[in-house]
């Protein structure tokens, strides 16, 4: 899945200066970390987790900023109530892909730049999202530094991401220099260790999450979790479809393939 962006594309070298005196809650990871593919769009993905975004935060405003966008496959349509939406990426050929996409929409605003260092002033967006994308970058805490920074006091901060619950690794793992699909090792993301060592993404729970982004303003809003859209799986969809909702409206949902949250910045 992200996997596929379901799995989006930041990564970037910057490091937190060893003597900034500011402990790194998410330290570099032990492997190098993919940049993953954007989704189709139009895919069902999309729909479910900005669904689950709104049902906690109204997705309107003046101003949006995707980050980590891709292909704009889910930028384009969170993007529809605001006034302007910039998106940044690191890949050159998602965001000319994204260019073609809104061709002559001048609310859209998309280049190429990293998570660690967003070309925008103080206090400037509404909405900051990055879905499935957090998971990818390298220097996490610098990341999320900038995101509170550009983000307004009483906006909100969007993030869909990996759920270290749901038993199954979603993105490749390494093992030497080969690459392998990590279904072939049920219930990786279980052994945080291990995970740490193959998976060529990161996965979160909601207190890894919370630790990472309340710092400095941001409060948390809202949990939820989606389960698996199944975009291409064929037999049997509609059943397992139907099993889905219903996990997503049980208990079992906290299982979930993907953790959405929404933080807002106070003060």
């Amino acid at each position: 899945m992200r996997g596929g962006r379901e799995a989006t594309a930041i990564v970037a070298g910057v490091r937190r200066p060893s003597g900034s005196g500011e402990p790194a809650l998410v330290g570099p990871p032990p492997r190098e970390l993919s940049l993953g593919c954007p989704v189709d769009y139009g895919v069902s993905a999309v729909q479910k987790r900005l669904d689950a975004f709104s049902r906690h935060w109204p997705l309107t405003g003046q101003r949006l900023l995707d980050v980590g966008c891709g292909n704009g496959a889910y930028t384009t349509v969170l993007g529809r109530r605001f006034d302007e939406v910039h998106a940044v990426d690191v890949e050159p050929d998602r965001i000319e892909q994204f260019r073609q996409q809104v061709a002559g929409e001048p609310k859209f605003s998309v280049s190429v730049g990293t998570a660690e260092s967003l070309p925008f002033p103080d206090d400037h967006f509404d909405v900051v999202s990055a879905i499935e994308v957090i998971e990818h970058i390298v220097d996490l805490d610098r990341a999320l530094d900038e995101i509170r920074r550009v983000l307004r006091p009483g906006g909100a901060f969007l993030v869909s991401c990996p759920n270290r619950l749901f038993p199954l690794e979603t993105h490749t793992i390494t093992v030497g220099d080969r690459f392998y699909p990590a279904r072939r090792v049920p219930f990786l993301p279980y052994v945080k260790p291990l995970h740490r060592r193959l998976s060529t993404a990161r996965n979160f729970t909601r207190l890894d999450l919370a630790e990472a982004v309340c710092r400095d303003g941001l409060r948390v809003v809202a949990w939820d979790w989606v389960m698996p859209p199944l975009d291409h799986w064929r037999i049997g969809r509609r059943q397992l479809l139907a099993m889905m909702g219903w996990l997503e409206r049980s208990p079992l949902r906290i299982f979930g393939v993907s953790i959405i949250a929404v933080f807002e910045k106070v003060g």
